[in-house]
């Protein structure tokens, strides 16, 4: 792994480990565990950046979830469009779609 992939894993896992600690209280009291399916959707027009932290951040919180991007970075996308399709369980995808240190509004 080169230098800034080492770098990215870092960082995501340093505000993982701020963010939830040792887990994600609401996710795992709320929530009986069942494989969902969920997607990524643009709430504005813009371009896309960030896929390769995202992707991280889904697979260190649990390595079973599957996130398909459906654009690249530098893409242009628009209000409503979907952004990344994500299968796994419940419980670990609103772990991670949840943490506002990773993700900015899209």
């Amino acid at each position: 792994m080169d230098a800034y992939h080492q770098q990215m894993l870092a960082l995501v896992r340093a505000a993982l480990d701020e963010d939830i600690g040792p887990g994600d209280i609401t996710s795992l009291a709320c929530l009986q565990p069942e494989r969902i399916k969920a997607e990524i959707v643009a709430k504005s027009d813009g371009f896309l950046s960030g896929v390769e932290p995202v992707t991280l951040t889904f697979h260190l919180v649990d390595s079973a979830t599957r996130v398909v991007f459906l654009k690249r970075d530098g893409d242009r996308f628009a209000a409503g469009d979907r952004i990344a399709e994500i299968d796994g369980y419940n419980q670990p995808v609103m772990t991670a779609s949840g943490r506002r240190s990773i993700f900015w509004d899209i």
